[in-house]
Formats: structure tokens, sequence, C-alpha cells
């Protein structure tokens, strides 16, 4: 291997262009979503904060590898009709989010409120994960086909409200993002009182991820794994641009992971649920990152082999 090349390939590249603006970082694609979670009534917010967002990432999981494996060709080139087109809708929601933000604003805003109200709902009605992140990602099939349905129907008005908003300022993001997040959290702490626990364990696993991934890194038996923990921590944006559902995938199961494990510490004080809800998330982070790095990574390879296993039988 040349190691002139590999240094050239290492370099940092600037996220900044010159008149200040971020690249890659949409006004829309980033003040939508923070608007939406605003929007959605403090009732719905779960006093178990973990639990509810173990939820919800959980059905983004199963939501998303549904429509994997709902869009891959059965044996013979055969598609299911309805199936097949919603769980290409899915996956264009996914990969193409600023996209989507971009062109069809009105629409991102309302799937994202739709489908947070009705998972948050569900997880209310049923208080079980088991019940209610595979019921949610079943609803999110339904909620992008509506959404389709509904632009269709308002095609050529002004109602689809399209218009570049182009990237933030680096002034601007820092704002925005502490301002609206700040609206969130005092909207959700009001009936959430373990939101901050909630939002310091990620934390707390991902710097016992980097702790691992540089001790990995050190040890030349396991310097293979440390360097894919490694590119998922330093080329984080480029990872988000080129494996855009293996990097949403990883981060859904690997938050879903670190708040299970919280559930599983049990009644233990909140200094010891943190040590042991960080440490294991980060060993479960450098699990699903070499899980995927594995699987992931050649998506469109077995999204066809799960395709003819499940259909083609």
């Amino acid at each position: 291997m040349n190691p002139t090349a590999a240094t050239k390939t290492a370099e940092p590249r600037s996220t900044v262009t010159k008149e200040g603006k971020i690249k890659g970082v949409s006004r829309a694609a980033l003040v939508g979503p923070l608007l939406a979670l605003l929007a959605l009534p403090t009732t719905l917010f779960p006093v178990n904060a973990e639990e509810g967002l173990c939820s919800m990432f959980l059905m983004v999981t199963i939501l998303i590898l549904s429509a994997l494996l709902f869009s891959a060709e059965c044996a013979g080139g055969y598609k299911i009709p309805f199936l097949s087109r919603a769980a290409t809708l899915v996956l264009d929601r996914a990969q193409h989010p600023r996209k989507n933000w971009e062109t069809h604003t009105l629409r991102s805003m309302g799937e994202t409120i739709s489908w947070m109200f009705i998972s948050l709902q569900l997880y209310l009605t049923y208080q079980d994960i088991k019940i209610s992140a595979p019921l949610g990602a079943l609803c999110g099939f339904g909620v992008v086909v509506l959404g389709d349905l509904m632009t269709e129907l308002v095609r050529g008005t002004s109602l689809l409200a399209t218009g570049a908003l182009g990237d933030l300022h680096a002034f601007e993001l820092f704002v925005l993002t502490t301002a609206l997040g700040a609206g969130v959290a005092v909207r959700a702490s009001t009936t959430v009182p373990s939101l901050g626990l909630a939002l310091v364990e990620p934390i707390a696993a991902g710097a016992c991820l980097v702790v691992i991934c540089q001790l990995l890194l050190a040890w030349n038996p396991s310097h293979t794994i440390g360097r894919i923990v490694h590119d998922r921590v330093v080329n984080c944006g480029p990872n988000w641009n080129k494996y855009t559902l293996r990097s949403c995938l990883e981060t859904s199961m690997w938050l879903a992971a670190t708040y299970s494990i919280h559930e599983w510490t049990g009644d233990s004080i909140g200094v010891v649920k943190i040590a042991v809800a960080g440490g294991l998330g980060g060993v479960a982070g450098l699990a699903i990152c070499v899980l995927g790095q594995l699987t992931l990574s050649h998506i469109g390879e077995c999204v066809l082999g799960l395709g003819f296993f499940f259909f083609g039988m």
C-alpha cells in the first residue's frame, strides 16, 4: 500500500465555505425536525424517558430493516406491489432527508409529526416496547404512503412549499440548535424528569466507545477493529453521506441498546446507571460498528439475498 496515498486520503477537508456556511447542514432539514418536536403535546412524552427513547429508536430500526426486506425482489424479479412501493418510499425518506425537507417541506413536517405522535401514543397505550415498536414501524409505512398520496393531490400548487433554504451559517447553527433544543428540553422536562439522565447516558457510552477504540488501535491484533470504530467517529459526516442507511441503522441500534441496558440495571442509583449504561453501551457500539461493517456496507447484496430467502421459497 502506498503510504503517501493513505496520508492524502486521511487529510481532513473543511466543512465550512468561504461565506461561513456549513456544508450539508440544511436550514429546513435541521429546523424542521426540531419544530416538529415542539409541536407535539407534552402529554405524549413518557415519564420513563429511557424506555420511551428505546422504543422510538427500535421503531426506526425495525422500519428500515423491514423496508429493506420488502423492497427486495423475489425469485423471478417479482415484487409485492403495495409493500414494495411503501418500502421504496420509506427508504427514500431515510436516504435523502435533506432533499425531502428542502423540496417537500410541508410533507416532511406532516409525516414527522404524525409518525412521532402515533409512535408515542402507542407506547403510552401499551407500555411495552415489544408491542409498540413493531406497531409503530408498521404505522411508519402507512404514514409515508399517505404523505406521498397527499403530495400527488396538491402537486402543482403553492402548498408544496418548495424553496431551497440553503445551508446554515455556523452562527445560525449554534443559535437555532441551542434555542430549539432548549425549547424541546423545557417542554419535555415538565413531564419527563429523567430526561437529563437519558441524554447523559449516550454521551457516556460514546466516550467509552472512543476510549475502547484508542485501546484497540494501540494493540496490533485488534488494530483493524479499532480502525472501523475510528472511521465512524472521525469521518462521521462522510459516512452519513455515503452510507446513509448503514449509519442510520447503526445509530438507532446503538441508542436502543444503550437505553435497554439502562432498563436492565433496575433501581440502581443514577451514577451507577450512567456508569453501567455508558460502559456496556460503548461495548455494544463496538459490536454494532463491526457488524455494520461486515453486513450493512454491502446492503444491496444483503437485500437481494434476503428477498430470495424469504420470498423465493
